[in-house]
């Protein structure tokens, strides 16, 4: 049975109905038409003769980009499964307290569409009984199984399974070991005399050379608040955010932002931030701020994606044709002698559909029909790329984009396949849409850290903790982690020091005033049970 709240406040239940009433945006199919007109969908597909099952599913938007309703997703779901959806759609930004509000007060859908929280969301809803456990029906999953490897396998449902043994979600399959990387502005290092950097030193004497030449520019712009500002310095320090194992020494560190090394991580971003070398409105700044910074010039290097090298060049091509934004195969490191890091990506991704129990026998087995179908060539190449003639074309033997769609080259401006209800992360991705959309760059940066010595990763811990340290994680984790993201923005705008010693015991200890010390007791006892 489901812990039900015994009582829910009444400022959550104003927050409720203005995320309802003002995010949420309700659609039945077939109620709207398409502002695109639509047509067909797979030759010969002919309509389901079962019944009609309705679903309330709730699906995650992005930068505004709100697929038209009816979608071909929804073509498709009718025409082959006899599905009907209603559509919650609900912003990206902060997720995963929308989703455990609508838990919290009895107001969540049938599904949730997967993508765009993390793991842990569904793991805990799941400890709370309101998901089915989908190791329950794998013989209702054939071609999602045979997406894995026999290793694979047992490695995802070891990290994403929960203490009672159950899966409570389908993880995503991903093709990649690594995505991010440093990527700059080559062409205008080569003007200026400028070597990728190879140390932090380096990097900051690089940063100090192109504020010289350009003072108006932001050297190293970023989104994602402290952690986009943080996640390069962080890999060249070889520290990560909570418990991980020390690349060098092989010793367990149950919380890594209280370590000297992520003190020396935060004293280089507060100098960054001081001098102008980091964007200086880093904590709000939004996609379209931060594309802005591109689009003028004025962007030079920054930790990202490897695929947006070509994203770059394209948004800066205006004001500087030959810009020739590049990835490096290689991270900044502190440590030179001991190479460089980076975070290693494992075959799955935490993220994923998860079902409710407000879903039915019947609803359940159809819905995981239709997301097993997406695993076969046909779903995955109609949730990546649609419907020929009206999404794609086949050149060459291969589909491709038709010209009113994105393409990170020939039409970045194009319609996205957000707008027809495709793709959003779900399950896997077909090859022909990683190639459209320049994702090929991360397929080369992951071939190119395999050739390299020198580099390292972090390697993943596969918990097993009980289900009472998973409900006390649940509880304790989310405030700790408040404390920290209060703190580390006060570090690097310099409203406190990281190079006072008062301020850093400060700080230690406002962690361990909210739940740090039961944090790290769990954590601690829950490695000790597998090393």
């Amino acid at each position: 049975m489901k812990r039900k709240l015994l009582i829910v406040s009444i400022l959550i239940l104003c927050m409720l109905t203005t995320l309802i009433a003002g995010c949420a945006q309700k659609s039945s199919s077939g109620n709207e038409k398409s502002g695109t007109e639509q047509t067909g969908t797979n030759e010969g597909s002919t309509s389901d003769e079962r019944k009609e099952l309705k679903y309330e599913v709730l699906f995650v938007i992005s930068k505004n980009r709100i697929p038209d309703r009816p979608s071909l997703l929804d073509q498709v779901l009718k025409e082959k499964f006899n599905i009907v959806v209603e559509w919650q759609d609900v912003p990206s930004s902060g997720l995963n307290e929308k989703i455990n509000l609508l838990f919290a007060t009895n107001q969540y859908p049938d599904m949730v569409w997967g993508v765009g929280f993390t793991g842990d969301t569904p793991k805990k809803l799941g400890t709370d009984g309101f998901l089915i456990p989908v190791n329950e029906y794998w013989d209702k999953l054939p071609n999602y199984r045979a997406l894995w490897t026999d290793e694979e396998w047992e490695t995802m449902l070891k990290f994403e399974s929960n203490a009672d043994g159950n899966l409570y979600y389908l993880p995503q399959k991903n093709y990649r070991i690594a995505s991010a990387a440093l990527i700059y502005r080559k062409g205008a290092f080569d003007k200026l005399g400028l070597s990728f950097p190879e140390t932090v030193e380096d990097l900051y004497n690089v940063l100090k050379t192109i504020k010289a030449n350009d003072p108006n520019s932001i050297p190293m712009p970023n989104r994602g608040g402290a952690g986009g500002v943080l996640a390069g310095l962080k890999l060249a320090y070889r520290v990560k955010d909570g418990s991980y194992i020390d690349p060098d020494t092989g010793e367990f560190i149950p919380y890594g932002e209280t370590t000297d090394a992520y003190r020396e991580v935060l004293k280089w971003a507060n100098k960054f931030y001081k001098e102008g070398l980091i964007d200086k409105e880093f904590a709000t700044v939004t996609d379209e701020q931060w594309t802005e910074r591109y689009a003028n010039g004025k962007s030079y290097i920054e930790y990202s994606y490897a695929e947006r090298d070509v994203w770059a060049n394209t948004t800066m091509a205006a004001v500087d044709p030959n810009a020739n934004w590049v990835w490096s195969p290689t991270n900044v490191t502190a440590y030179p002698e001991k190479g460089f890091m980076y975070d290693r990506e494992q075959a799955h991704t935490a993220s994923g559909s998860f079902f409710t129990d407000k879903m039915s026998e019947e609803q359940l087995e159809r819905m995981l029909e239709f997301h097993d179908w997406l695993c076969t060539e046909e779903g995955s190449l109609f949730i990546c790329m649609g419907v020929e003639g009206v999404t794609y074309e086949i050149k060459d033997g291969e589909p491709v984009f038709m010209p009113h769609m994105y393409h990170y080259e020939r039409n970045p401006e194009g319609e996205n396949d957000w707008k027809y209800g495709l793709y959003l992360g779900n399950i896997v991705q077909h090859p022909a849409y990683i190639k459209e959309v320049g994702k090929d760059a991360n397929l080369k940066l992951s071939d190119a850290i395999k050739s390299n010595s020198r580099a390292k990763y972090f390697q993943p811990i596969p918990w097993k903790l009980t289900i009472d340290e998973e409900k006390t994680l649940a509880d304790w984790e989310p405030v700790v982690k408040d404390i920290r993201d209060e703190y580390r923005l006060k570090f690097i705008m310099g409203q406190l020091d990281p190079n006072d010693d008062k301020a850093w015991e400060e700080y230690k200890n406002a962690l361990n005033k909210v739940g740090l010390d039961k944090v790290v007791k769990i954590r601690t006892e829950a490695y000790n049970r597998i090393k």
